[in-house]
């Protein structure tokens, strides 16, 4: 399967994932086969990332936050605090992937991180990833499959996982 979703249906965000993704790996000094294989992706992929012509995965993406010692919400632009009222229009968003949609409900100087994802069907991350902390999941619509430590769940509407 073929990660990565068309440039033009990811927009404005592709292109500024782009730019963090070339702009870190030039400040480094790093070529696209020394960031390729440290993220475990092709060099034409990742090439093909920073030119925008395609999108990762949210597990690439940690990857390649993690691997320029940086953090995922980094892709985010999270510089400006939250306001203490974020109306739809004002979350930052990341297409990752296809039919897998991130979007921030708050950001900058945050004890949680909270997002919700907008997850088409038949769509998913493309791959397990981990992270540090702790998270919870409230299926709002559908229902969501999830392998957690080689346990699989299936979760409906109003139902949690921890």
């Amino acid at each position: 399967m073929r990660e990565g979703l068309v440039a033009a249906l990811a927009g404005w965000r592709c292109r500024a994932i782009a730019r963090d993704c070339v702009n870190w790996r030039i400040r480094r000094r790093l070529s696209l086969a020394h960031v390729a294989k440290a993220a475990g992706i092709s060099v034409g992929f990742l090439s093909a990332v920073e030119r925008s012509q395609m999108s990762a995965s949210i597990a690439t993406l940690r990857r390649l936050a993690r691997f320029h010692k940086t953090n995922i919400l980094d892709f985010f632009d999270p510089r400006n605090p939250t306001a203490a009222l974020v109306r739809p229009t004002g979350r930052k968003v990341l297409e990752a992937g296809p039919g897998v949609r991130m979007e921030l409900l708050a950001w900058g100087n945050t004890v949680m991180e909270p997002h919700l994802f907008r997850i088409a069907p038949r769509a998913g991350s493309g791959e397990s990833y981990t992270h540090e902390g702790e998270e919870f999941l409230l299926v709002l619509r559908g229902e969501l499959h999830l392998a957690l430590d080689k346990e699989e769940f299936r979760s409906r509407l109003g139902q949690l996982l921890l």
